[in-house]
């Protein structure tokens, strides 16, 4: 028989009560008018989750506080369903106290009153949030207890032994030559995972259980059943032979046993070397991001946008574009009004939108921004909290850890290397460390034109490139993708000739670079609407540039984070490039791409990194932030790290060198650092020097 109970009775019993009350089907009515079927375990978890609203200027309950909403499709909770159905009731409490104070005429016209409530808000709203977590930690412990399983070696003989799991195995042969072509390991990975998180056999299995729930990595549970597949030394190199079996079956053969002793020797090697490297950029990069301190709830109000393409489908990237930007606002032009990008706005795909950023924020603090601007990530951020620290380590912390934990997070590797056949090398030539093409010097000598032949459908960002005027706004990887050329040429004799050429190894293809959409802006293109196709003129381009770029997938964590390290240090010579060519919007775009091959990490944290490396006139020497009404530019890590505040200078490193070179004392329009009141704080009127004893 199946009980039907309304919602808002249930909030007088506690949770424990509701799992001891109600076993079996139900039906719940929440106050929205929404009838949703459950079980007793559903109900009761839900019920921890309403303790937020007991304490809160209450939001009905919605149907959106039940935690089937945040399962997967099995209908199985995973570390983060609580987590996400906590932060949809928080989110509207939020929502409800920002309301109120809108109405309200003093906090309207007290900044500081509007940031001392929100903030108040948010301590009670997370230290109940902690307490929740708490009981629900010791009520699975004691109340549970009957739900509770054990492994062990049997569950993953089940699934070994399985005849559907034996059938992937023989419909998928491991060889060399399937490994490296037809990547043929992570398509068995895919069927095995998909096989134990759908198949009814594995339901009371406690191995698949923990799987769906997240309890223990796929990729660690596919390696011990196997195949391994190919491997790669300390230094990169790839073994060509695969490993054919997993942990679980054994390694029988000599070859397997030390290939695979070189994936413990990379872990021991990234304990050291590139551990310390990482560390050491998360140590750079926090200096940096120091510079953005502040964060003010409220609306700042400005009119300056970015312009961002959504799209659908971006293969190679571990992230969709709206989970990319979900949290942050963007204008909607038919209303006129600002609305939160979330999971669900589809309606985007396809559309350039107009997204708002902490670059075109004006709030009149310096050094602090807005919480319309950053997103809605600044409910997430505590008091005092240095905003641009907080996103640094949000990003640093997980490379750093994943570096620690490479022999975990290693399966089976495939290469991403640009190569240049011989015969190419007639035509193009390798630039940027192997990661971009140009026409090679042998083109300019002897040949009088050389067209550059492309598919329109390989333009995906056509429409874009003839409609905006500045194209430093848009992304590159975005605009077009193609993994194959046609150049159309004629020799200094007159000689016409046509060569296809392969320009890209890698599965996402290349794209036109920067300077190839401003050379097509400045100087146009030909149509050819009988074959589809466009014609681009490149014997008048700069010879040093590049024409196709490719985006580099990093075989490890380390040289992963080395990516990263050379986009934010850049080089001395760079700086005059970065501070005019390279615009905030591209930059930020180029950060976001880089980092999003491997890490989903949203834009709201990367604009911020994005945001403390920009600077107001940096040939004049003002490293500060700058605003809307300011000159603006890209700068290099050591420029802003010794032409901002010296104490952050002192707190890094070459102490000898910034304590005797002129520039120390000769620029004096320096910003402050956080760090001052380790050097100067004399000077920073600190609370706590007003009792300092006196001798």
């Amino acid at each position: 028989m199946t009980i039907r109970i309304s919602a808002l009775k249930l909030m007088d019993a506690s949770p424990t009560d509701v799992l001891a009350m109600f076993q079996g089907p139900l039906e719940v009515l929440f106050e929205d008018g929404k009838l949703i079927k459950m079980g007793g375990t559903e109900l009761a978890i839900n019920r921890y989750a309403w303790e937020l609203l007991k304490h809160h200027p209450k939001p009905y309950l919605s149907s959106r506080y039940h935690i089937g909403n945040y399962t997967d499709t099995t209908k199985t909770f995973t570390s983060a369903s609580f987590r996400k159905l906590l932060s949809a009731v928080m989110n509207d409490i939020f929502d409800i106290e920002m309301a109120s104070l809108n109405d309200n005429t003093e906090s309207k016209r007290d900044q500081n009153h509007r940031d001392e409530y929100i903030f108040s808000v948010q301590d009670r709203v997370w230290e109940e949030i902690m307490q929740i977590n708490n009981r629900v930690f010791n009520d699975v412990l004691v109340h549970y207890m009957p739900y509770h399983i054990d492994g062990g070696l049997d569950p993953l003989l089940e699934i070994v032994r399985h005849p559907e799991m034996r059938k992937i195995d023989e419909e998928n042969v491991v060889t060399s030559e399937s490994v490296h072509r037809r990547n043929i390991v992570d398509k068995i990975y895919k069927e095995k995972t998909n096989l134990i998180k759908s198949h009814p056999d594995f339901n009371q299995n406690p191995v698949a259980i923990m799987l769906k729930s997240g309890t223990i990595k796929g990729p660690q549970l596919m390696q011990c059943l196997g195949p391994r597949g190919v491997l790669t030394d300390i230094d990169g190199s790839i073994f060509t032979e695969p490993i054919k079996t997993g942990y679980l079956k054994g390694m029988n053969r000599a070859y397997d046993v030390l290939v695979e002793s070189r994936t413990a020797a990379m872990s021991l090697n990234n304990q050291s070397s590139p551990l310390q490297f990482t560390e050491y950029l998360s140590r750079r990069m926090q200096f940096i991001g120091m510079e953005v301190e502040n964060l003010h709830f409220g609306d700042c109000g400005t009119d300056q946008y970015m312009v961002f393409q959504v799209q659908a489908n971006r293969p190679g990237y571990v992230m969709t574009d709206l989970e990319l930007l979900q949290g942050m606002y963007y204008l909607n032009e038919e209303t006129n009004h600002l609305e939160m990008i979330t999971k669900a706005s589809t309606h985007l795909y396809g559309k350039t939108i107009k997204l708002r950023t902490i670059m075109g924020c004006k709030h009149k603090d310096p050094k602090g921004v807005c919480s319309t601007c950053l997103g809605a990530i600044s409910r997430n951020i505590p008091r005092y909290r240095n905003i641009g620290h907080y996103a640094t380590v949000s990003l640093m912390e997980i490379i750093s850890q994943l570096v620690l934990s490479t022999k975990h997070h290693v399966a089976s590797a495939a290469a991403s290397s640009l190569i240049l056949s011989d015969y190419n090398k007639r035509y193009l030539k390798l630039m940027k460390d192997g990661l971009a093409l140009g026409l090679s010097d042998n083109m300019f000598k002897h040949y009088r034109s050389v067209k550059l032949v492309l598919p329109e459908v390989c333009i995906t960002g056509m429409a874009d490139l003839i409609e905006i005027k500045d194209v430093s706004l848009l992304s590159p990887k975005r605009t077009s993708n193609f993994s194959r050329i046609l150049l159309a040429t004629v020799d200094n004799s007159g000689k016409k000739d046509e060569e296809v050429l392969d320009v890209a190894g890698l599965d996402d293809g290349g794209f036109l670079s920067a300077y190839m959409l401003n050379h097509m802006k400045e100087y146009g293109w030909i149509t050819n609407n009988a074959n589809g196709t466009i014609e681009i003129e490149l014997i008048n381009i700069d010879p040093e540039a590049s024409v196709i770029e490719v985006t580099a997938k990093q075989s490890d964590m380390f040289r992963y984070a080395k990516t990263i390290e050379k986009l934010i240090k850049s080089s001395v010579s760079d700086i005059r490039k970065r501070a005019t060519a390279t615009t905030p919007e591209s930059f930020l775009m180029e950060l976001s791409d880089r980092v999003n091959l491997k890490l989903g990490i949203n834009l709201s944290i990367l604009q911020v990194i994005a945001y403390s490396m920009l600077a107001t006139n940096i040939e004049g020497k003002d490293y500060s932030l700058p605003k809307p009404w300011t000159t603006r530019g890209v700068g290099t890590m050591d420029h802003l790290l010794w032409g901002r505040s010296l104490s952050g200078a002192l707190s890094y490193e070459k102490h000898l060198y910034t304590l005797t070179t002129p520039n120390s004392f000769r620029y004096t329009n320096r910003t402050d650092s956080p760090m001052d009141q380790f050097f100067t704080p004399e000077q920073m009127h600190l609370p706590y020097l007003k009792y300092r004893r006196v001798r």
